[in-house]
């Protein structure tokens, strides 16, 4: 099969699937970088559709499907988050995580019997974690098998830099223009005290998505092939003639526009982290190219870069430097930030649940009777992704995680020692240095719990697996990735998770969006003006909609038992009450309403 018939072949088996790829890369940190319910459920229904079209279109005909880095700790970390979702016989999940068990005990004595009980604190918590999650693995397996064309690898690499320069600009402008509102109409809500930048709400995690795409400029201004004529021995004028004479100079100089933007609005977001991590995945950019065989990297675009990224922190240093003194304190000189406090506080955590965690997403739940000290904040996140990863989902999740992290660096690496084409090189650099700045910068922060960053993180992951692997001139396969066997089989393996996916998201993402528009409904109605016996009807069947649409959620079992608690019979708000328990068996107002409903209906019964 010549070079022409198999572009042609990957062209027709992946089109749509592609496309839906590319809206759902660009739609993610657009939609307010995925922190909302709709957003997210859009993000994981277009990750879903993307897999069921491509892997339909390898089956009907068979077409290869690539063996990738990584995917046996994805399906095993894929298995724990089910696990913990799937209800268990009690003495079973005491003997496997005692204190969830002694969590669900004060709810045996409430019901009189023991039931099966999930591994997690808050099921609904941990199913709608389990679905993000996992479609991020999808998302993995998808840029892989797409990218694996030369074509749609540099198609995928341009639009993602059109996509955060014109990000990066919009942050600008929005911070001198409109600094209160995102696009103009959006309200940023009084919680965030730190103020928006572009899409994002939190600005600590904007500059947690332009660390993991910032390499990708820097790798590519340099990505310019010496004329052949080239000697070693050139002099400094010569170099900077060659420099502004080179065919590629005006690619040069957008890229170095770009990045000056997107380095401007890192140090404008006021984030040590986001400056520490940004320095870091530059300088291993640059450190990975200089000892890259074959490749030299000259001083004066060097020069150049250093010179943009000054320009770029002048306006902001002093604001930024405020902030890592006040970590500082100032009595003994000892660091005082607050996350280390937090830090502090989850040892315990981890000692508690040290094998399989509280459940993925239950941090929130659990943290409030572990803190120890006072303050007015909420910490839904522990400020650090290692040690969430470690009170959620335990050793065991840690250890699956590390695996495919470890897979993945190691496949990108022997790949830069292997190859020889300089495209390949410098993206596998690049994506490899946005996975490193990421991983810095969660040790201070929770940008993979973020929707839009979570998502780019397992694309660079895909990326460096591609970028390491697609040939740029082949004759029998646009990839050194080896093909897996049974090929039919396995593609209709691979589009029934995607359906099953699908699925789950529709009916839980979805149910959970439609349950909040009749709970909001049935909240209007409370405070309409109304015969008490029409409202209460009324609100009873938006009540019972809501949690019809989303079962998994407490808040609406507490709400109905709150309504129900008003009939003379309180027998169906204890039942109410005790669902609520049941699903989020951390929350101390249920167990008391629970207690309080429970002495009513005993006394009644005396009676």
């Amino acid at each position: 099969m010549n070079n022409n018939k198999v572009l042609r072949n990957a062209g027709q088996t992946g089109t749509l699937s592609f496309l839906f790829f590319l809206i759902t890369l660009c739609f993610a940190p657009l939609a307010f970088g995925t922190t909302e319910t709709w957003s997210l459920w859009t993000v994981e229904t277009l990750t879903a559709l993307t897999g069921v079209f491509l892997f339909c279109t390898h089956s009907f005909p068979p077409k290869n499907i690539y063996l990738i880095p990584g995917i046996k700790p994805l399906l095993l970390l894929t298995f724990l988050m089910m696990a913990q979702c799937i209800p268990l016989p009690s003495p079973l999940v005491r003997l496997i995580s005692p204190n969830i068990f002694e969590i669900y005990a004060q709810l045996f004595k409430l019901q009189g019997s023991s039931s099966w009980l999930p591994l997690t604190v808050h099921y609904k918590a941990t199913l709608v974690e389990s679905l993000r999650i996992s479609s991020y693995f999808l998302f993995y397996i998808l840029t892989v098998q797409l990218l694996s064309e030369s074509t749609r690898l540099k198609i995928t690499v341009r639009i993602l830099i059109i996509l955060s320069a014109g990000i990066a600009f919009l942050a600008l402008m929005q911070k001198f223009i409109s600094p209160h509102k995102i696009y103009g109409f959006k309200e940023i809500p009084a919680s965030a005290w730190q103020g928006a930048l572009g899409p994002w709400i939190n600005p600590n995690q904007y500059a947690g998505f332009m660390v993991m795409v910032c390499p990708l400029l820097l790798v590519l201004f340099f990505n310019v092939r010496r004329p052949a004529t080239d000697k070693n021995h050139i002099s400094f004028k010569e170099r900077i003639i060659e420099f502004f004479s080179s065919s590629q100079v005006n690619k040069r100089l957008f890229l170095a526009f770009f990045l000056t933007l997107m380095l401007a609005s890192i140090f404008l977001s006021h984030s040590r982290g986001g400056v520490i991590s940004i320095l870091f995945a530059l300088i291993l950019s640059l450190f990975i190219l200089r000892h890259l065989k074959g490749h030299r990297i000259h001083p004066l675009p060097v020069i150049f870069i250093c010179f943009l990224l000054g320009i770029a922190a002048y306006f902001n240093w002093h604001p930024i430097t405020q902030k890592f003194l006040s970590t500082i304190s100032s009595q003994d000189g000892t660091l005082s930030d607050g996350r280390i406090k937090v830090w502090q506080d989850c040892i315990q955590m981890v000692h508690d649940y040290p094998l399989f965690g509280s459940g993925f997403g239950t941090f929130q739940d659990l943290y409030p009777s572990y803190k120890s000290f006072t303050d007015i904040y909420l910490y839904n996140h522990a400020h650090n992704d290692y040690i969430e990863l470690l009170t959620d989902g335990g050793l065991v999740a840690f250890l699956l995680t590390a695996w495919f992290v470890t897979s993945i660096i190691i496949s990108g690496w022997k790949q830069l020692q292997l190859r020889r084409d300089t495209y390949s090189l410098f993206v596998t650099t690049a994506s490899l240095a946005g996975i490193a700045g990421i991983l810095v910068y969660s040790v201070t922060d929770f940008n993979l719990h973020n929707g839009a960053n979570g998502l780019y993180f397992f694309f660079l992951c895909g990326l460096v697996v591609s970028a390491g692997h697609t040939r740029h001139h082949f004759k029998n396969t646009p990839t050194l990735l080896p093909i897996i066997q049974r090929k039919t089989k396995n593609s209709r393996l691979f589009c029934l998770a995607s359906a099953c996916l699908l699925v789950a998201v529709t009916l839980v993402m979805g149910g959970s969006f439609l349950a909040e528009k009749k709970y909001t409904h049935a909240v209007r109605i409370s405070n309409a003006m109304m015969r008490p016996e029409k409202k209460r009807a009324m609100m009873m069947l938006l009540l019972q909609d809501a949690r019809r649409y989303d079962p998994w959620y407490s808040k609406y079992d507490y709400a109905l038992a709150n309504l129900e608690q008003q009939a003379p019979d309180k027998s169906k708000a204890l039942g109410f009450c005790i669902s609520a328990i049941r699903k989020q068996p951390t929350e101390t107002s249920f167990y008391t309403m629970a207690e309080r409903l429970k002495k009513t209906t005993s006394a009644r019964m005396d009676e």
